[in-house]
């Protein structure tokens, strides 16, 4: 989706972009941009920061406040050079990124590319992430992650079964705890 009031920009954006084979959609004001979010949960927002009704970080933050378009990529447009210290502050609003205006087409359409391959890589992250967090806690063998430090800094249920402890007593232990000691598979002392 691209957000944007200026009545020469968006449509030469739109036809960049449906050039360049994405699905566009379009919107004038911040209060147009969030109804269709809503709706359409795009996967990326090209969002101009100054808009006449609603402003841009306002807009970033609403969607990104909204369980149902908290996961839609968000791209500032500006005009106005980013301070570090901006930059910061957009970023921990929840933009994904930024694009200063004027940009040269190619720019813009390679840009795009890099936020929705950068999309695709974190979608793929988090079912990983899924997965390894399902069988984590479901595998019936004991899990026990240590830290450099050696200190239990994850284990799983079946982990402190095992151990016969619960997961406060083990967390934040590290082997050399006197109360631990190691043994054999047949229980016979190390």
């Amino acid at each position: 989706m691209v957000v944007d009031d200026d009545e020469a920009i968006l449509p030469t954006i739109n036809q960049l972009l449906t050039t360049n084979g994405y699905e566009v959609i379009t919107a004038k004001n911040g209060r147009e941009a969030l109804e269709k979010a809503q709706i359409l949960q795009p996967q990326l927002i090209l969002l101009d920061v100054i808009l006449p009704d609603i402003p841009g970080l306002e807009v970033l933050q609403q969607i990104k406040s909204n369980p149902e378009t908290q996961n839609c990529f968000v791209v500032l447009m500006s005009s106005m050079l980013f301070s570090s210290h901006e930059n910061s502050a957009t970023l921990e609003a929840g933009a994904d990124g930024y694009i200063l205006k004027p940009f040269q087409n190619q720019e813009l359409v390679t840009r795009i590319d890099t936020f929705m391959r950068l999309k695709t890589t974190i979608e793929k992250l988090k079912k990983s992430e899924e997965k390894y967090r399902f069988l984590f806690e479901n595998m019936t063998q004991g899990v026990i992650c240590h830290a450099p430090t050696g200190e239990v800094i994850e284990a799983n249920e079946a982990a402190a079964s095992i151990l016969g402890l619960s997961m406060d007593q083990l967390l934040g232990k590290t082997s050399l705890d006197p109360r631990w000691k190691a043994i054999h598979e047949d229980g016979s002392d190390y």
